[in-house]
């Protein structure tokens, strides 16, 4: 109910209808938090746990950028053209997601999705004078999981564009 209650305020503040739902996994092999482009969030529940509320705020309001800027269904459609435009030969719908970051194309367009989604974040909490330590709370959202920058800039390059 806390997140949840976060994310409505995100979504007021931005004065949208339709609010995400915020839910939680243990599961190992799910990532730190994944927006479906039917507004289910899914967060990470160990994740959760390690940062402070403030920083909560800024997940939520990243993964909500993800949701208001469509950019799982845009991924979507870079994949799609990629596959199409290559001629990769994908069995299966679930070999296009796992082999995606290596389409031309993709890596791209997902970089720019997460500094568009970070770039909401940032400005979020800024209109709601929280600080936080961008650093720290990146490190601590990681964990113990060595972070991939295959589907995200260094935590160095992230926090830079963070001007409190």
């Amino acid at each position: 109910a806390k997140y949840q209650a976060i994310m409505q305020s995100i979504c007021q503040h931005d004065s949208e209808a339709g609010c995400p739902s915020v839910y939680f996994t243990k599961r190992v092999e799910q990532g730190i938090a994944a927006m479906y482009p039917n507004g289910v969030l899914v967060l990470n529940d160990d994740m959760i746990k390690r940062i402070t509320h403030d920083e909560a705020v800024f997940v939520l309001a990243h993964e909500y950028a993800h949701y208001k800027f469509a950019h799982t269904k845009q991924r979507m459609i870079v994949i799609a053209k990629s596959v199409v435009d290559n001629a990769y030969m994908i069995k299966e719908p679930e070999d296009a997601l796992a082999y995606s970051m290596f389409f031309l194309g993709v890596k791209d367009a997902h970089y720019a999705y997460e500094h568009q989604a970070d770039a909401y974040a940032f400005d979020y909490i800024k209109a709601k004078n929280i600080q936080i330590d961008c650093n720290g709370m990146m490190q601590r959202i990681a964990g113990d999981v060595v972070v991939s920058t295959d589907k995200h800039s260094s935590i160095s390059e992230r926090c830079a564009a963070y001007h409190p």
